[in-house]
């Protein structure tokens, strides 16, 4: 049996006093998922202590993710992921854009975590 071969990168945001995004990217063999983070302000780059939400790839095209997160009934954001052409290994930048005209971009820089 091959085993498979899983990378996981993450990446954060802190917003201050409001709480922060984290993204975590998992990518096994040909397939990619992950999850989307509400972190606490005090802990912005502790994951473990943050809300977790799976992340749903809409589309998945050449250099874009198009992503979707539902936290709750009524409540779903849906977000452009840019990649870089060539994920390395360690570490990548990447850029989030809200869909639609006016979107706001972020860069996030990932790093591999396993």
């Amino acid at each position: 049996v091959p085993m498979s071969s899983v990378a996981v990168w993450r990446a954060s945001n802190d917003y201050g006093d409001k709480p922060g995004n984290g993204i975590e990217l998992i990518m096994e063999n040909d397939n990619v998922s992950g999850r989307f983070f509400v972190l606490e302000p005090e802990r912005p780059r502790d994951f473990d202590a943050g809300l977790a939400f799976p992340l749903n790839i809409v589309e998945r095209r050449a250099t874009e993710l198009v992503c979707e997160v539902r936290f709750n009934e009524t409540l779903t954001d849906r977000f452009v992921l840019k990649l870089p052409k060539h994920i390395s290994q360690n570490k990548f930048t990447a850029t989030i854009e809200d869909p639609g005209p006016g979107g706001v971009a972020r860069e996030f820089v990932f790093r591999r975590v396993k």
